[in-house]
């Protein structure tokens, strides 16, 4: 249990810039101590909470492409696994594009 403290959870998001899903004091990047730190403060600072992240196909490649939803999850799945590169991804998705 003690991998599951706050203290420990702020240490993973500064040494990972990827927070968990304990609690803690790490909700906004305040301390810029490196460049994505300062980078991720900006971002919040000029955009707050206007920035989010869609994985709707429709979202991100047009209404008329909706239905490529499974078709992306596919491939970020190959993607992730390691058995396609980002550019063979990226066309997979453009070709199948209305």
């Amino acid at each position: 249990m003690s991998m599951s403290t706050p203290r420990v959870a702020e240490r993973w998001v500064q040494y990972t810039k990827t927070p968990t899903g304990l609690a803690g004091d790490f909700s906004k990047a305040t301390m810029g101590s490196d460049v994505y730190e300062a980078y991720q403060r900006t971002l919040s600072e000029k955009y707050g909470s206007q920035v989010h992240y869609s994985f709707n196909a429709a979202y991100l490649l047009g209404r008329n492409n909706s239905l490529l939803q499974k078709d992306i999850v596919d491939v970020l799945w190959k993607l992730l696994e390691g058995n396609m590169t980002a550019d063979q991804a990226q066309h997979s998705i453009l070709a199948k594009m209305r």
